[in-house]
């Protein structure tokens, strides 16, 4: 009740930067990756920036579970990601999701990394949830495959 009133905004937008665009998410928008695949569709970025306070979960490893989850929307969109917390891990995802630089939590610290402009569509991009359940589907059928194959009974030649 003490922080006032807030209404959404009319949809994500993108930081031009010379004719680049960089997506910025604030707190915890990179742990949601329906909302930032639409986010990713409606403004076509080239850099993900995730600006954040892992404060709240005090010295507990919740900060590097963040990352992790903040690491998926990297490799979902094949795009850097360079992730700003005042008191969690700060790092660089390459589009693999390798960390490419990370700073400390809870130290005052700076540092100049690189990264490159990425644009394009991943089949996460175009098929979503779709993607993950149909690959579900297929591993599934091959486990049930592989059981049927080892499950089939054995012929004992008769003497």
């Amino acid at each position: 009740p003490w922080a006032g009133r807030f209404e959404p905004g009319a949809g994500a937008r993108g930081l031009r930067l010379e004719g680049r665009v960089i997506l910025p998410m604030i707190c915890l928008e990179d742990t949601l990756g329906v909302r930032v695949r639409a986010d990713v569709a409606s403004v076509e970025p080239d850099l993900l920036v995730a600006l954040t306070s892992d404060s709240w979960f005090g010295h507990s490893s919740v900060a590097y579970l963040h990352l992790a989850l903040a690491r998926l929307r990297a490799i979902e969109h094949r795009r850097f990601l360079v992730r700003a917390a005042n008191t969690g891990v700060s790092a660089v995802i390459d589009p693999a999701g390798r960390t490419v630089a990370a700073l400390p939590p809870f130290e005052r610290t700076s540092g100049t990394f690189s990264v490159r402009w990425l644009r394009g569509h991943t089949p996460y991009e175009r098929l979503g949830p779709w993607l993950d359940v149909s690959l579900g589907l297929v591993a599934a059928a091959m486990c049930v495959g592989r059981r049927r194959q080892g499950a089939a009974p054995t012929s004992r030649p008769r003497t």
